[in-house]
């Protein structure tokens, strides 16, 4: 699995990964060479901000859908993924690195919940891959997720209870390897409160899951695009309360892909979905779209079409 580890508070130089090689692999607004086309564009995120992010995303996975788009692409759009974490300053790390300092802490890891069966399926896979590489540290393990919709359209959800959900696919793991409880000291538990993965968050630094007091090092189990998000999420908590920010020691993301090539990539569309909408949300934020820039319009394709 992929590990990243950052101290929270310390002051440490972040690390200024190849972006912009990443990036302007995904970018498709140079494409744009109808300044009229670029201005509207520009309007319509300003009036509806996720909504490029979105259409974007949305293209790609129809085009996945139709199977036009090749794992190459995904294994690119990974990439950027872990460049957005290593800037951030999470260091890609080895699970023994990890816990070679600090011992003593309360460790809580959170797996993420999801709607899609084959993205939950991976998460599970990373959380039982995890705790099998610390056989001796007490874990304490909170499935989360409920459902997303609102009452009256539970028509739209796919899985009612994420959380639950991702216990049994755990539990199938279990089933394979019967002696893993005997060999590793952790308790599981459920979050099913929650209906954003802030408030998964926010619940989770509380008594019922965290020994009150303790210093604590959170694992955070997700899909790895997800992680940019959870990533930010848990850094603006922690540093808004003043209680957290003396207690979190050290933020530990497990992507539920892995680094090797050879491995499987998820190709659904509902999952190359998710990941580009976050790619696109975030590379928006970084490079905002200006409709004066009339003088890099159509780049290297200008004059194409």
């Amino acid at each position: 699995m992929i590990y990243y580890q950052k101290t929270l508070g310390a002051k440490e130089q972040e690390p200024r990964t190849a972006f912009e090689r990443s990036w302007r692999y995904l970018d498709f607004r140079e494409f744009i060479t109808h300044l009229d086309n670029r201005k509207a564009l520009i309007a319509w995120r300003e009036q509806f901000p996720p909504g490029a992010a979105d259409l974007a995303a949305s293209v790609i996975a129809q085009l996945v859908y139709r199977k036009w788009i090749s794992a190459e692409f995904i294994r690119a759009a990974l990439g950027y993924c872990r460049s957005v974490l290593q800037d951030r300053g999470y260091l890609e790390t080895s699970p023994l690195e990890v816990m070679e300092f600090h011992a003593d802490v309360n460790h809580v890891m959170l797996v993420l919940g999801c709607q899609g069966h084959d993205v939950r399926d991976h998460r599970a896979r990373a959380a039982y891959e995890a705790l099998k590489q610390f056989p001796t540290t007490e874990f304490k393990v909170v499935f989360s997720g409920h459902h997303p919709a609102e009452p009256g359209k539970r028509d739209l959800v796919l899985v009612n209870d994420e959380a639950r959900a991702l216990e049994r696919e755990f539990n199938k793991l279990l089933n394979r390897d019967p002696s893993f409880s005997a060999r590793h000291n952790y308790a599981r538990n459920l979050e099913r409160q929650a209906k954003s993965t802030t408030d998964n968050i926010r619940n989770l630094l509380t008594d019922r899951f965290v020994r009150s007091g303790e210093k604590v090092r959170l694992f955070l189990v997700s899909s790895t695009f997800h992680l940019i998000r959870i990533s930010a999420d848990v850094e603006q908590l922690v540093e808004g309360s003043t209680e957290w920010h003396d207690r979190v020691e050290s933020v530990v993301l497990v992507g539920a892909e892995s680094n090797a090539v050879e491995d499987p990539i998820v190709l659904t569309a509902p999952y190359v979905k998710a990941m580009m909408y976050e790619i696109f949300a975030d590379l928006f934020k970084r490079v905002p779209m200006r409709a004066d820039r009339s003088d890099e319009l159509g780049g290297r394709y200008q004059g194409a079409v």
